[in-house]
């Protein structure tokens, strides 16, 4: 309010900022309602875009870690347990 009171003149930095603000927060909301009310994906439909990784499933596992990592923390408890 007392920049509307006072004669200041705007650079073209603060159009730029003013705009590109108010364009900015205008594409967050599109984006948003778009996340919002976009169309629904049905299972049929998503299945057959990954027909090209349908092979893969009856493959090697992804996860190859190790399969006794549980048993090793308890083995450091364990110890701990000792001290």
């Amino acid at each position: 309010m007392v920049a509307a009171m006072m004669d200041v003149e705007e650079t073209t930095f603060d159009l730029f900022l003013r705009y590109g603000l108010f364009f900015g927060a205008i594409f967050q909301l599109v984006c948003i309602g778009a996340a919002i009310f976009g169309p629904e994906i049905s299972e049929n439909h998503s299945k057959d875009d990954n027909s090209e990784d349908s092979g893969s499933e009856h493959g090697s596992p992804t996860n190859a870690g190790p399969k006794h990592s549980g048993q090793h923390s308890r083995r450091k408890l364990d110890k701990k347990k000792r001290r």
